[in-house]
């Protein structure tokens, strides 16, 4: 099984565990990007984990 490329977003702020307004204000901050396909809002895995990185102090996500 192929490993995911896109995430609703849903799947998105169950990752985060945050709820849809912090989702959506995280968007609008341009700190998430969002990619509409087809009328769906998706987050690319690799957009997912950018954000994730950068919330990670520079000593752990360098040792990951």
């Amino acid at each position: 099984m192929s490993e995911l490329i896109f995430l609703t977003v849903d799947e998105a702020r169950e990752v985060l565990r945050i709820g849809r307004s912090k989702f959506y204000v995280l968007v609008a901050e341009k700190k998430i990007r969002v990619t509409k396909l087809g009328g769906k809002s998706l987050v690319a895995k690799a957009e997912l984990d950018r954000f994730i990185a950068e919330l990670l102090p520079d000593d752990i996500s360098a040792a990951a």
